[in-house]
């Protein structure tokens, strides 16, 4: 689907597990997820690329209107707070996302 905030553009998806580049197989995918995954998603975290162990299984995101934003380009997007957009000025992604345990979550 394209991102209506980013036109020529789609909205992206990531899940922790196996990959395809260019139809494919691109080895594992490493989702970076906060700590306290889905409660805080501030401060620390790692990166999962087993989907059984993720906190997060998998994430939806659109670049924002500011798609080359510093907070889009944030290392850790999509899933830290703080690259999501705030509608303060500045950039950031606008994402949703779901838990090992089906719940379903949108930032910001």
């Amino acid at each position: 689907m394209q991102d209506i905030f980013n036109p020529g553009h789609t909205y992206k998806y990531a899940a922790p597990g196996p990959q395809l580049q260019n139809g494919l197989p691109g080895g594992n995918y490493k989702l970076w997820v906060p700590t306290n995954a889905p409660l805080d998603m501030s401060g620390g975290g790692k990166y999962f690329s087993d989907v059984q162990e993720s906190p997060v299984i998998w994430v939806v995101w659109s670049l924002g209107p500011r798609p080359n934003s510093p907070e889009t380009m944030n290392s850790h997007a999509p899933l830290t707070s703080d690259s999501w957009y705030r509608r303060t000025g500045g950039g950031g992604v606008i994402a949703i996302y779901a838990d090992r345990w089906g719940t379903q979550f949108k930032r910001p």
